[in-house]
């Protein structure tokens, strides 16, 4: 199943980014919207902390996380994916290592985990990765957005908020992302 934007399944990606945004102008304001927000310190209680290479799941019910976090991200990108009805959640920090492998893998644990609540979306948020000299940003921002377009199940892309368009907030420095459950 592909991707889906603004409620339409997306027959053909874009070749890159930049055409993306030219295509759905509306993820230039999300991500404005994501960068202007003011950083806010969480404690170790309840953090889950995902290194790169790595991803997390987990769900509303779980008492000892509260918290998905992951930072330090120059080039890389992550990768939330949730469940809107059961509420399960996945953080994932790729650099390009294993990434088919693993946006596969956060999709399947998301699913177990919703089997019992089935109405809902699986929706997508993207962040990362700025502009860099040698594309390499670009390159894996598009190589995600294909392994996100081969899974089993519409994914919703919800945010873009990756190279070109979060330039302004961390271009020079590491990003920095929690998922807080509710």
């Amino acid at each position: 199943m592909p991707l889906v934007i603004n409620g339409a399944v997306v027959d053909q990606l874009p070749p890159d980014t930049r055409t993306l945004f030219e295509t759905y102008p509306h993820f230039k304001e999300i991500a404005a919207a994501l960068i202007s927000q003011v950083p806010k310190v969480i404690g170790p209680l309840g953090l889950l902390y995902v290194h790169q290479r790595e991803f997390a799941v987990t769900v509303p019910q779980d008492k000892n996380v509260s918290v998905l976090g992951t930072d330090e991200a120059t080039t890389c990108t992550m990768a939330i994916i949730r469940h809107t009805g059961s509420g399960a959640v996945s953080l994932a920090h790729f650099d390009g290592s294993g990434l088919e492998q693993g946006v596969a893998s956060m999709v399947r644990r998301v699913q177990e985990l919703s089997l019992p609540i089935p109405e809902g979306r699986f929706e997508v948020y993207l962040v990362g990765g700025f502009l860099d000299r040698r594309g390499y940003s670009e390159s894996l921002a598009n190589q995600l957005l294909y392994a996100l377009h081969k899974q089993p199940v519409n994914l919703h892309l919800v945010t873009a908020c990756v190279c070109g368009e979060d330039q302004r907030s961390f271009l020079t420095k590491p990003v920095t992302l929690l998922i807080l459950r509710t």
